[in-house]
């Protein structure tokens, strides 16, 4: 009778199927043989590194089950901070030279290597420079200037990120200063950096907090105090309070300029043509009348006025706004009122 199930099973010995069961009583509980079998090989889209050589482990996952293979070396790391492109036909070579079961599927296929650094910046490189003019006699305040504005060394991501500064040399005559920044630790493959640069002699002086206009007095409370350069205060910059306070831009000043004493002048209270209050003062006496400015005037300066009822023209202190003191004989009170 033909066998409708199809072909008979060869039959298995009793050694083969003692081991058959001996393998399937071993699997953890709910594992099957596929589970054993190590995981296709895939390729990354990118990956980071932290020594100076990319390893296959780097770029292809499921390698895990041949940790040698995982760590051979194919290629120099990027400098620190950088990055490598590796195609798909380099990738296929290495694929084929090391037995790795991977192909591309396209040219597209690639791997992009990045390798891991952290940054010294310009903050803790000033530090150092400035504990190291400081042991040379440096003092004062002032800024530096480096000639590479964005100075930075890179280390890798790996070790402390400290350095040391070396060969430090000063001219103190030019306020100029050239050293070498390297690696703390000695066994950091860094090359050392050479910086350089000068330092700028600093001053306080006070400027205005914000913009203000011709006519708007200058009061404590619109100073705040900043660090400049010295070479930009000249002697026609205003370095102490006292020569900014009570006094009025000419012309609009805007917040943190350095102010210079021809910017500013005394403020007038007393314009031109405007009506005022004469005050008519002879010895004890006290007289007011209502006068004219012939010209403007600031607190404290003397201006020429006329009374209004008598047509007398005389000089007259801006004592306030739109009020003048005129100090006369007593004659000259009486007649004028």
């Amino acid at each position: 009778m033909m066998n409708v199930f199809g072909p008979r099973l060869p039959r298995l010995g009793p050694a083969i199927a003692a081991l058959v069961l001996t393998l399937t009583l071993a699997l953890p509980h709910g594992a099957s043989q596929a589970s054993l079998l190590p995981e296709p090989i895939m390729l990354k889209q990118s990956a980071t590194v932290e020594g100076p050589m990319v390893r296959l482990g780097d770029i292809f996952t499921g390698l895990d089950h041949n940790p040698e293979l995982a760590a051979t070396a194919i290629a120099k790391a990027p400098a620190l901070g950088q990055e490598l492109q590796l195609p798909a036909q380099w990738l296929a070579s290495i694929a084929i030279q090391h037995q790795v079961a991977w192909q591309p599927r396209s040219q597209l296929d690639q791997v992009v290597v990045h390798r891991a650094s952290q940054v010294v910046g310009r903050s803790e490189i000033d530090a150092l420079v400035r504990q190291g003019l400081a042991a040379q006699g440096v003092s004062g305040e002032f800024q530096l200037v480096f000639d590479d504005p964005g100075v930075q060394l890179l280390l890798p991501s790996n070790v402390p990120a400290k350095v040391v500064l070396g060969d430090l040399h000063y001219e103190h005559a030019s306020r100029r200063f050239l050293g070498h920044l390297s690696a703390a630790h000695a066994q950091t493959q860094v090359k050392p950096l050479r910086i350089s640069g000068k330092t700028v002699r600093m001053a306080q002086i006070p400027v205005l907090s914000h913009r203000m206009q011709p006519g708007e007095v200058i009061t404590e409370r619109d100073v705040e105090w900043i660090s400049v350069a010295a070479h930009r205060v000249d002697r026609n910059a205003v370095t102490d309070l006292e020569d900014l306070v009570t006094l009025t831009p000419r012309r609009p000043i805007a917040a943190g300029e350095v102010v210079r004493a021809n910017q500013l002048e005394i403020p007038i209270v007393v314009e031109k043509n405007s009506l005022i209050t004469m005050q008519l003062v002879s010895g004890a006496m006290v007289l007011t009348v209502q006068g004219r400015a012939l010209e403007d005037g600031a607190q404290g300066e003397v201006i020429r006025v006329m009374n209004s009822a008598s047509r007398t023209v005389v000089n007259g202190v801006v004592t306030n706004a739109n009020l003048v003191q005129v100090k006369l004989p007593g004659a000259h009170l009486a007649s004028a009122q």
